[in-house]
């Protein structure tokens, strides 16, 4: 894969080089369902909830932590497959490349479809061709963002929780390293969203 024009979607950026691996799994059995992928899409009930590389389940295997649910593994930040570049980059889901995923998990008509490299979204907003919108509003006020253009398909971030007996997977849709959210795990006493 190239890193160059990126005038199109986040899927013709993408690659089918992934697996699902269930969130039960143990490092070894993922590595071995792996094998020569580039990402693994970790799963619960199908739904994603990390991304992983050969090397990050590697590691897991190495500290010997198992199953893959009780790893520190990179969040699944989730995208629609024809999202742009620059419709990414406007998005709040910017902020979760600060969560550092290997990859962009991209959806289409209710399934994954494939994953976007997260070097690929690095390579366009540093190549001078992304123009952030202005951070003032436009001559009619806030009258100017009254209208909405298509349904919204904002990106989305699941992230479990690492606080002492929680891994709660929470759903996040704006991320600020400064200021964890609190956890949403309706189970145990109110906590701040720990990551590792």
């Amino acid at each position: 894969m190239t890193t160059g024009n990126h005038d199109g979607t986040l899927l013709s950026r993408a690659t089918g080089s992934f697996m699902l691996l269930e969130a039960s799994s143990t490092p070894a059995s993922a590595l071995e369902v792996l094998g020569s992928r580039d990402f693994g899409i970790v799963v619960t009930d199908g739904d994603p909830v990390a991304v992983v590389t050969g090397a990050g389940l590697r590691s897991a295997l190495d500290e010997g932590i198992s199953p893959l649910s009780s790893a520190a593994l990179p969040p699944a930040v989730v995208a629609d497959e024809d999202l742009t570049f620059t419709e990414f980059a406007d998005s709040p889901g910017v902020t979760f490349l600060e969560l550092g995923p290997p990859a962009i998990v991209l959806t289409g008509g209710g399934a994954i479809t494939a994953v976007l490299p997260v070097r690929e979204l690095f390579a366009f907003l540093g190549s001078g061709a992304y123009d952030p919108p202005p951070d003032e509003m436009g001559v009619h006020g806030a009258n100017d963002d009254g209208g909405l253009h298509g349904p919204p398909r904002m990106p989305s971030a699941r992230v479990r929780c690492r606080a002492d007996g929680c891994l709660f997977v929470n759903d996040l849709d704006y991320f600020d390293p400064r200021h964890p959210p609190p956890c949403t795990n309706p189970g145990l006493p109110p906590h701040r969203l720990r990551m590792r």
